[in-house]
């Protein structure tokens, strides 16, 4: 009988002789390292904003310079709002401002001038990084005119300039002080990707499968050993020396080990029952596959598990990649919260599977797999594992991922709030913050609040001064320090903005009683107290809500990767079967058919689905249909093509399943592609999903018509007839060889 140590060598030796087992060890490396290349950056830079200056005064002109010169935009000068509106149709601009004609006169004449902003609101990020730059030069211009109108008003120097900053947040994001993306996504994409693939791995450790094997556990143990080895090291590798030189912080190296050592054995357990439980190795990798794909989306790393519903919240706390990165942060010092039942749950998701895996179980023998039916239609309905990508999928995975950005806004974010309660000062900041619609004000001491922050209770802290009416009475300007924890980005930015946004209107009251105790009248007082203002007025997304940012583009990713994964596993299924031509079946009509079945789901999403959601937008079918189609005639023929090559149907859906989140990362639809390098923004125009989901969006968005879609047809187009020759290349090489071993 083959000993413990037999069996993992065995392993080890199928893991370098084996192509599928090494992809499989290599893919989630691969993918990581795709994923972290687009976000190398770190952060946002030279995003494309248009400027339109009517003003044409020295005013204006000192505007675009400090807009210029801010790090996060590219000045793009244009002539009129047309030119502006056609940019953003094309998607040549992530921004538009405006600076009105007449704006220095108002400014000479001690009334308030206007700074206009446009915003593609469709991807947050950028319009967020659009905004923060636009308010940090308009802020700072409005400090300085404010300086001179205060003084002009008999107010000395120094109180001038303390008055213009009377009351500003000093925010400081907690554990990611600089908002740095790779910081934020490396470790939480790294597990996701360890846990599938030692799932993949598991699922399929026993090449004969449990009947056959003459001691399945001896064997399932032993043959795990050089997976644990080999992504353990790699793991610890990342997260203990790279992730600390990329200047990530990494828990303490016990808990590390301990943390990793228990993801491998719940991800080995959790596999290895699935492939106890079910017959094929086909069934198994999909399963598994369905299981892993919305692990990150539900764990609520981007957005956050308290916006969704609460059924799809409840259902996204008991899964292994949840409890570890709580853990993970608990360790790290980011997050207390949940502590002790993210370490529990993830032990008992190592304990359970393992228990069910040792109780004996008479199985039948796997049955002999069926013939190929020559019909394509029947072939796509028949093929094992093919029915459940393409008929139950679709719907599935749409149901899941919409229901999870439903409520697609956070609301009423719980914020503690500390200082002197019996100031007056404070109550009305209080109540100013509880009334805006982003923020609930809670009223704490600094030991509470400071505990809150830490357990989650609340996502942020205001610590205002204790002697914030002494401060303010002696024109004394005042920075209260504004901590949240920055795990997740998307609350940090909506809670910066809305404290500073009633920080700025107590402000400009506090202004406008100056000037109206030296005289001034009161409407007088309001504009002179705010000199410059930024008008804001987001695009496309009017509520800048991340479920009308998700929703359009998410359909498109799902029945692209569906596409995908399906017709290049039904080649792969029978490339080996294939000595003659008529042997692999039509190709042309099976990609036909799987084409204009998940584009028919295309349009489906956008016509019934988007409204269901109540996302906003224009529904111009013939024109989405006229990219869709050719856009996923090409995912066909990449899938078709990669079928070919890999060979195996086991092989495609092991490889393919990394592929979804770099693609979605690389096809622009969340980091901007102008932070992109130039080699990895041409890999992304390798991919059919980059023009459609680039020209939907703006179809949908932008009211885009065929000229502004031009460039995506004529890219999906190019696809398309480059796949298809690399299909017919694959196919011509594929016969050819199987010929010869024929002989």
């Amino acid at each position: 009988m083959q000993t413990i140590f037999g069996y993992a060598l065995q392993e080890l030796r199928r893991v370098f002789t084996t192509p599928s087992r090494l992809l499989l060890w290599l893919a989630p490396l691969v993918a990581f390292a795709l994923c972290m290349w687009v976000y190398s950056g770190r952060v946002l830079r030279d995003l494309p904003v248009a400027v339109i200056d009517f003003d044409q005064s020295a005013f204006s002109r000192t505007l675009t310079r400090d807009l210029d010169a801010t790090p996060q935009l590219k000045l793009v000068p244009m002539v009129d709002e047309a030119q502006v509106k056609e940019a953003f149709r094309r998607g040549k601009v992530r921004a538009a401002i405006m600076i009105p004609a007449g704006s220095d006169q108002e400014v000479r004449q001690g009334r308030t001038a206007h700074l206009v902003l446009w915003r593609d609101a469709s991807n947050p990020i950028a319009a967020n990084q659009a905004y923060s730059a636009s308010a940090m030069v308009a802020s700072t211009e409005m400090a300085r005119l404010e300086v001179s109108r205060l003084m002009l008003a008999g107010v000395p120097y120094n109180q001038a300039k303390e008055l213009a900053l009377i009351l500003r947040a000093d925010n400081r994001p907690l554990g990611n002080p600089f908002l740095d993306y790779l910081r934020n996504m490396a470790p939480g994409l790294l597990a996701m990707f360890l846990q599938m693939a030692m799932m993949l791995a598991a699922g399929n450790l026993l090449p004969n499968r449990w009947p056959n094997s003459s001691s399945p556990r001896r064997e399932l143990f032993g043959r795990s050993l050089p997976w644990f080895i080999l992504y353990g090291a790699t793991a610890a590798v990342l997260y203990a020396i790279v992730f600390p030189a990329w200047g990530i912080p990494s828990p303490p190296l016990p808990q590390l080990l301990s943390l990793l050592a228990l993801l491998m054995i719940a991800s080995i357990s959790f596999g290895a029952l699935i492939g106890k439980l079910i017959p094929t190795q086909v069934q198994t990798a999909q399963i598994l596959l369905a299981f892993n794909t919305p692990a990150f989306v539900l764990s609520g790393y981007s957005f956050p598990e308290w916006a969704m519903p609460p059924v799809v919240e409840w259902l996204t706390r008991p899964l292994p990649f949840s409890f570890f990165m709580d853990a993970y942060r608990a360790a790290n010092g980011d997050l207390l919260t949940r502590e002790s039942t993210s370490w529990l749950g993830i032990a008992l998701y190592a304990l359970i599977p393992a228990m069910l895996v040792l109780l004996p179980k008479r199985t039948e023998k796997v049955k002999a797999e069926a013939k190929p039916i020559p019909n394509e239609f029947s072939r796509i309905v028949r093929e094992a594992g093919l029915p459940l990508l393409v008929l139950v999928a679709p719907f599935s995975y749409l149901l899941l991922y919409g229901s999870v950005y439903v409520v697609k806004e956070e609301q009423k974010l719980p914020i503690a709030v500390t200082g002197d309660w019996s100031s007056a000062t404070t109550r009305t900041l209080v109540r100013n913050l509880d009334a805006h619609p982003r923020l609930y004000a809670e009223f704490m001491d600094e030991k509470s609040a400071e505990q809150a922050v830490r357990k989650g209770d609340v996502r942020a802290a205001l610590y205002l001064p204790m002697d914030l009416d002494l401060r303010l009475h002696q024109r004394l300007a005042v920075q209260a320090p504004l901590e949240i924890p920055a795990t997740r980005f998307l609350p940090v930015s909506d809670i910066q903005r809305a404290v500073t946004e009633v920080f700025s209107s107590q402000a400009k009251e506090m202004r406008a009683l100056i000037f109206m105790s030296r005289g001034v009248p009161p409407s007088q007082a309001e504009q002179r107290a705010e000199p410059l203002l930024l008008e804001d007025h987001p695009m496309y997304n009017p509520c800048e809500t991340y479920g009308d940012f998700m929703l359009p583009g998410l359909g498109a990713l799902i029945m692209h990767q569906l596409l995908l994964v399906s017709i290049a596993f039904a080649t792969g299924s029978c490339v080996f079967r294939a000595k003659k031509k008529k042997d692999l079946g039509n190709l042309v009509i099976r990609g036909a058919i799987l084409a204009s079945w998940f584009s028919l789901w295309t349009m489906l999403w956008f016509t019934f689905g988007l409204p269901f959601f109540h996302v906003p937008g224009h529904m111009h079918l013939g024109l989405m249909l006229a990219l869709t189609l050719p856009a996923l005639f090409a995912t066909a023929a990449l899938g078709m093509s990669l079928g070919m090559i890999l060979g195996s149907g086991q092989s495609v859906l092991q490889l393919l399943a990394f592929s979804s989140y770099p693609f979605f990362f690389v096809s622009g639809m969340s980091w901007p592609r102008e932070a992109f390098s130039p080699v990895l923004d041409a890999i992304g125009n390798l991919i059919p999903l980059r023009p459609l989901v680039a020209g939907l969006q703006r179809i949908f968005r932008a009211d885009a018509d065929f000229s502004d879609i031009r460039p995506e047809l004529v890219h999906v187009f190019i696809l398309l007839i480059g796949y298809l020759s690399l299909a017919v290349l694959a196919r011509t090489l594929l016969l050819r060889r199987n010929s010869k071993l024929a002989e």
